[in-house]
């Protein structure tokens, strides 16, 4: 559950709130009682990639479910070149 911090807090106390967030701790920052901004731990590359990984193979699954036979490393590849 992300806990809600006001802003002169959280620069006050930066150190610390930044200790819980590599302890896995998610923060909203809020400024005047609105939210602004998220502390959050960053995600590794490699928890991004097996991410996108896994929605390339669940979208492949659905294509061939349908019959579809879309080349989607192709699409990976036109994408790239743009």
């Amino acid at each position: 559950m992300k806990q809600t911090v006001g802003s002169f807090d959280a620069k006050t106390h930066l150190a610390g709130y930044l200790e819980r967030v590599e302890r896995g701790e998610t923060f909203v920052i809020t400024r005047r009682g609105r939210p602004a901004a998220e502390l959050r731990p960053v995600e590794s590359a490699d928890s991004q990639r097996r991410a996108a990984l896994a929605a390339c193979t669940a979208l492949r699954e659905r294509l061939a479910q349908r019959g579809s036979n879309v080349d989607v490393a192709a699409w990976v590849r036109e994408d790239r070149e743009r």
